[in-house]
């Protein structure tokens, strides 16, 4: 079995190294994309904390093409497989394979911080959403999602008068498109930019507007709009992060909300939204504290999703949960994400620092528990 290989001799570096991978994506403004500083931080955690850390783009049965941190500088290695992998690729499958790259690692030896079966459903929203209909969630709600198709898009507006269309697969707010019913037909919106059009254009707009989004050959999904309120006039959404720490156990690191830039319609920081403490929009929104009603049914409703996945899809040590409240104070969830950045936390730095340190507190206790069952095994 073949993943990648770019290397001619790997024959001198082979088996599972006892340390920890951080397997992403090359990026092209910097050497990591986005996630750049994020991973250099890591490097610099895991060194404080004596662990042997290295950043990977691409393996193969035997090795990984690994970079490392030397005075600052991004240096190329060739190193065997990691024990640990913690994968922040954005890759739903390896080049070359149809196995996902969590899925492959885990077959070489490797063992994730995040399971296999876990980022498969958590890259996927329309599976996602069919896995949490399976689940009992309590009070929390989960808007209606269906498969995006040009023959269903009118029914799903006349039961629903609203709808996003978004992509299944993909994040950042990226190709996100709202179509709502208005008395003179529907108005298409888009980033900051919205039409109107009658029945009869409304697939030729919304085929248009995904085409200007570079998105028309992905496949989406429609998704219920929920009736929201809104901070100092433009949307919001709330971001929970889940994480396991030092011992083990899962802990809530931080709860924020991001704020949609002025007429956006989705509040994601790749959109142009802004970061806004918790307290402080449900203070003005709702004239609750941060223990209030809605922030503990919010903490309810993360901890049951983070419980119910970890129960049913394979061990979770991250995990990022997205809700909505809506007018009446309800929260519903609208996303799941493997893969949850940081940038939210700047304005609670103490938290950001927490949610950085965690992954990698998280991978000393999982080779802490590697090298002990290796011992009870005699090798």
């Amino acid at each position: 079995m073949k993943y990648i290989l770019e290397f001619k001799d790997h024959s001198q570096v082979s088996g599972i190294e006892n340390s920890l991978g951080i397997l992403g994506d090359l990026g092209t403004g910097s050497k990591f994309g986005e996630q750049t500083e994020y991973f250099k931080r890591l490097l610099e955690e895991a060194a404080s904390q004596g662990i042997d850390a290295y950043v990977f783009t691409d393996f193969d049965l035997n090795s990984v093409t690994a970079w490392v941190l030397e005075g600052g500088q991004w240096v190329r290695a060739q190193r065997a497989l990691p024990k640990i992998v913690y994968d922040r690729s954005f890759r739903r499958k390896g080049r070359g394979t149809k196995a996902s790259n969590t899925r492959a690692l885990t077959k070489c030896g490797c063992v994730p911080i995040n399971s296999a079966e876990f980022r498969k459903i958590a890259l996927d929203k329309y599976l996602m959403y069919r896995v949490l209909l399976e689940e009992s969630l309590g009070e929390m709600k989960l808007p209606s999602t269906e498969k995006y198709s040009k023959a269903g898009l009118m029914q799903f507006i006349e039961t629903n008068g609203s709808c996003v269309i978004k992509p299944r697969f993909g994040s950042g707010g990226r190709g996100i498109i709202k179509v709502d019913k208005v008395n003179d037909g529907y108005r298409v919106s888009y980033k900051d930019y919205s039409t109107v059009c009658i029945k009869e254009n409304l697939i030729r707009i919304i085929d248009q507007t995904r085409e200007k989004m570079n998105t028309l050959g992905r496949a989406h999904i429609m998704q219920k709009c929920i009736d929201l309120p809104t901070y100092e006039g433009r949307a919001f959404d709330v971001r929970v992060i889940y994480q396991r720490g030092s011992n083990g156990e899962p802990k809530r690191t931080g709860m924020a909300a991001r704020v949609a830039a002025p007429n956006r319609i989705t509040a994601n920081l790749h959109q142009g939204g802004g970061r806004e403490t918790l307290s402080r929009v449900l203070g003005s929104v709702f004239g609750q504290d941060i223990n209030g009603p809605i922030a503990e049914s919010i903490r309810r409703a993360a901890r049951n999703v983070f419980d119910k996945l970890n129960e049913s899809h394979g061990s979770i040590g991250e995990i990022g949960i997205d809700f909505l409240i809506d007018r009446n104070g309800n929260v519903h969830l609208i996303e799941v994400n493997s893969v949850p950045g940081r940038n939210l936390f700047h304005v609670l730095p103490s938290i950001r620092e927490t949610a950085i340190r965690r992954p990698i507190e998280y991978a000393k206790h999982m080779l802490s528990q590697a090298n002990e069952k290796s011992r009870n095994s005699g090798f």
